[in-house]
């Protein structure tokens, strides 16, 4: 491949050189001061502008292939000389297509007209028709080399979601049942996670605490919580949001006899979708938080999980009613319950009748060729509900329910931890397209019923309990 050649030697002979034009200039000038009746003559720039950083810098790797190339320059440029030839991106493969954009009077920008290849050495060269406003031309043209990432897709990590499922779903959480102490504990649980993470608060101290607008196992007045954090987006892009949501309650325990309790822990429902959304936070902060995507526009991400689900979407709707962005800025919605026993490779996939872009990019994102179950079915019965309401495209992944459902066999042991990676592939793929295009997914106007969701409401199917 074509390497940078090393022209930093070359530029600072032509700095020293122009200084000492320059310094010429000025002494002639300063000489010229002692004439009777003469001012001093106004200093020529002679000085060439070069490049002051790029990015990707030179020899960078592991950079995304969303990357644009950026050029900083040390004078503001003459825009009549940032032509489309400016620039220009070369792989083994060949010249990369893309347009070439002056986004500030220093800056120069090199946009790919589509994604970079994975694993592929790029090298970017500036032409010396660049000039500076007073005239000056680069001394040459300079190029800078560098690798695009291996792949694309962050890696979910198997042992920290089964650490996140055993501890939501230990005995000690006793069923988490809303509005209770226990469904606190978990709450406050995800915080600290939230914020090990390094995600930004998406409320204040990450809670959007609210009341239970009726009795929750005849007692009134009690309150729940929603945890919400956010992995800020960047550029023009910045401004609109994903909302990635998860409910962490669950139905409780029930009493026995004097001193035993059964206690039903929902592993999969719904700690597999709470622990699966927490790996997928830690996974795309790492990626595009922590430098795997650099200066593209990017979307924000916001990680909603949800208190009171069981009783009634109560958390979801609480948001969707309070929310704390915009609704508008809202482009789409993926919820995750019940992720946690793959079966046969079937991925129920729920209100993708909601914008005509998700088949085709859920397929793309089908890295484990899993066998892609669209339905309808349950549209109005998780917490993507108030988001489909108000039009957002929206896409509930669920592995299907089973005879443990609601019952105080739903524990660890039953996990399908292997298969939770594979889910969470195809999540991570389908964030990273919806962070990234440049269009929001179009919104279909399909039917799409008022739901008040009911005392005693429940989100799946019928309870073994209650």
């Amino acid at each position: 491949m074509s390497r940078r050649s090393d022209s930093s030697a070359q530029r600072q002979k032509g700095r020293v050189g122009a200084g000492a034009i320059l310094a010429a200039v000025l002494f002639g000038s300063l000489v010229s001061c002692g004439d009777e009746g003469t001012g001093p003559e106004p200093a020529v720039d002679e000085t060439p502008p070069f490049i002051v950083s790029s990015s990707p810098a030179n020899d960078e790797r592991g950079v995304s292939i969303y990357a644009r190339f950026t050029a900083v320059f040390s004078e503001p440029l003459d825009p009549s000389s940032v032509g489309s030839e400016v620039v220009t991106l070369i792989s083994e493969g060949g010249t990369v297509v893309g347009a070439v954009s002056q986004s500030n009077p220093s800056t120069i920008t090199f946009t790919p007209a589509a994604p970079l290849d994975f694993a592929t050495a790029y090298t970017a060269t500036v032409a010396a028709t660049v000039r500076d406003t007073a005239g000056n031309n680069l001394l040459e043209a300079e190029s800078f080399a560098f690798w695009t990432a291996e792949s694309g897709l962050p890696q979910l990590n198997e042992s920290l979601i089964l650490e996140d499922i055993a501890a939501l779903a230990a005995d000690s959480m006793f069923g988490r049942r809303t509005g209770s102490d226990y469904e606190l504990g978990a709450a406050l649980y995800i915080r600290e996670r939230f914020g090990q993470l390094g995600l930004a608060p998406g409320v204040s101290d990450y809670l959007q605490q609210f009341d239970i607008p009726f009795p929750v196992d005849g007692v009134a007045g009690r309150v729940s919580r929603n945890v919400l954090g956010v992995i800020p987006g960047s550029g023009a892009l910045a401004g609109q949001w994903i909302v990635v949501g998860a409910h962490y309650d669950h139905v409780g325990f029930d009493i026995v006899g004097p001193d035993s309790v059964v206690v039903y822990n929902g592993a999969d429902d719904n700690a597999s979708g709470t622990a699966l959304l927490l790996d997928i936070a830690r996974a795309l902060s790492e990626h595009i938080g922590g430098g795997g995507v650099s200066s593209e526009d990017r979307r924000s991400l916001m990680f909603q999980a949800y208190g009171a689900e069981e009783v009634g979407l109560v958390g979801s709707f609480h948001y969707c009613e309070h929310p704390t962005v915009s609704m508008d800025s809202v482009v789409a919605m993926v919820n995750l319950d019940m992720v946690g026993r793959l079966r046969n490779d079937q991925v129920a996939l729920i209100g993708t009748s909601s914008s005509s872009d998700w088949p085709a990019l859920l397929e793309e994102a089908n890295v484990h060729s899993l066998d892609l179950q669209y339905s309808e079915n349950l549209i109005n019965r998780s917490d993507q509900a108030c988001f489909y309401q108000l039009g957002k495209p929206v896409a509930f992944f669920h592995t299907g329910l089973h005879p443990e459902y609601h019952t105080p066999y739903d524990d660890v042991g039953l996990i399908n931890a292997p298969g939770m990676v594979k889910v969470g592939d195809l999540v991570v793929g389908t964030l990273v397209e919806l962070v990234m295009r440049p269009q929001p997914l179009a919104s279909l106007p399909v039917d799409r019923p008022q739901l008040v969701p009911p005392v005693g409401f429940n989100h799946l199917g019928e309870s073994r309990i209650h």
